[in-house]
């Protein structure tokens, strides 16, 4: 790689080999995803400097992992840890309300399921986490409480794999200072980590399992259903809103948050499926008139344990901008904060609104669907094929969508509605409603 037109095609592929567990790497360190944006790219202008230093291919991958981590330790230097609110106090008595937000940044950011870019299991056979456990929210919340070069060898040792002699190469050490260091870091975060990690609970519940046990969340909050949603609960669950740095626990005092603040019907809210921080996520959607759309609140991520809900992380995307608490208590009706959207919403890929359009029914072959909220959308975007099952109630995204679509045509009563495989693929937000969804009416949209 000493050739420099060489070292221009070779450098070209060793990113675009990398950079994905790169920027999963720089996340778990800083604990945020635009921390890890800027760090990724000073990495590789770093590397591309270097690079006709680099003698072996073999040796690219610990030599990329070193620059990265000495440009996380310098930005640790300068700044803050990133936590979560149940982390940053104690939780609130029961009847508290929400509180004032800390505008500074401190907290941690959710991590965009789709741009983990890597495959499940171990990095490498010395690894003690699968990669995907450490991107989890309670895994990388806990990092951030490690000393900087702990933090560093924990992840590199125990996440990546790497050997303690390389790390050692990298961290400009010894490999029985980097063993020392990771005793310790295994002891730091024994008790913040769960015994049973997120995969393996996933796992263990099936994609069925999780798929009825989101439905059910889902419709909870959409009827505003407080003893639905709590029933979903563990009794020691507990439900966080960054920037807020109120949380609550544990189910009781959840569920009187619940009855008289976000489930008090005062809004009314719609919800997409997504992934983030390897773990299922819900962008919930809040009503709001001026707009004549559903525009986003938060994204929420769930946390599992033993089929229930453990924890919930709603990350809000409104304004912290007022100066009254009593704002906070109708955060809803706050402005979108730009930066925090883009963190929480854009990054995942999820639709600037929700248009409150019509609702109905419509079938293509043996399979029925309830369309919901089609009409015209604001942002544009595509979406990935997929087949509702006949217990699920969650959205299943198929086809592409952009700015402007619309209704195209409706089936009248006296038919029913035959939806070829190309008019299905335009179907912007497909429901499947067992119950109440007559096969005689439905819609689609023009793709």
């Amino acid at each position: 790689m000493t050739d420099n037109g060489a070292a221009g095609g070779d450098f070209a592929d060793l990113v675009e080999l990398h950079r994905a567990e790169l920027h999963a790497h720089c996340y778990r360190m800083l604990g945020s995803v635009h921390d890890a944006d800027d760090a990724v790219q000073e990495t590789l202008l770093r590397a591309w400097r270097g690079v006709a230093g680099l003698r072996e291919a073999r040796s690219a991958r610990s030599w990329l992992y070193k620059i990265a981590t000495n440009v996380c330790l310098t930005e640790l230097e300068r700044r803050r840890i990133r936590v979560l609110p149940r982390d940053y106090g104690p939780a609130a008595e029961p009847h508290t309300p929400p509180g004032a937000p800390v505008a500074e940044s401190v907290w941690l950011e959710p991590y965009p399921g789709g741009s983990i870019g890597i495959a499940p299991g171990r990095a490498a056979p010395e690894a003690s986490y699968e990669q995907r456990e450490g991107i989890e929210l309670a895994f990388v919340a806990a990092f951030q409480h490690l000393a900087a070069n702990q933090r560093a060898v924990l992840i590199l040792r125990e996440v990546m794999g790497f050997s303690a002699q390389e790390v050692a190469t990298m961290l400009e050490t010894t490999a029985a200072s980097v063993n020392s260091t990771l005793q310790r870091a295994r002891a730091a975060v024994r008790d913040r980590v769960p015994a049973r990690s997120q995969q393996v609970t996933l796992r263990a519940l099936g994609d069925r399992g999780l798929r009825e046990l989101v439905d059910r969340y889902v419709l909870a909050w959409e009827r505003c259903d407080v003893q639905a949603f709590t029933a979903l609960l563990v009794e020691d669950a507990t439900f966080a809103m960054p920037p807020l740095a109120t949380w609550y626990t544990p189910r009781e005092t959840i569920a009187a948050w619940a009855r008289e603040y976000s489930l008090s019907r005062a809004w009314r809210w719609r919800t997409m499926l997504t992934s983030a921080n390897a773990q299922p996520a819900l962008a919930f959607y809040a009503w709001d008139d001026a707009a004549g759309a559903h525009l986003p609140f938060a994204l929420n991520v769930l946390t599992v344990r033993d089929g229930l809900v453990s924890d919930v992380t709603a990350f809000i995307v409104r304004s912290t901008g007022a100066t009254e608490p009593e704002a906070y208590v109708r955060f809803p009706q706050q402005p979108i904060d730009p930066g925090r959207l883009t963190s929480a919403f854009r990054g995942f890929g999820l639709p600037n609104a929700l248009a409150n359009g019509l609702s109905m029914c419509v079938e293509e072959g043996d399979r029925q669907f309830r369309v919901h909220d089609v009409g015209v959308l604001t942002g544009a975007g595509s979406v990935t094929a997929g087949t509702p099952s006949r217990t699920s109630r969650s959205p299943v995204f198929i086809g592409s969508y952009s700015p402007g679509a619309r209704v195209a045509g409706a089936c009248n009563r006296a038919s029913k509605c035959a939806i070829s495989g190309a008019l299905l693929a335009t179907l912007l937000v497909c429901w499947w409603r067992p119950i109440g969804c007559p096969i005689s009416e439905g819609v689609v949209l023009d793709g």
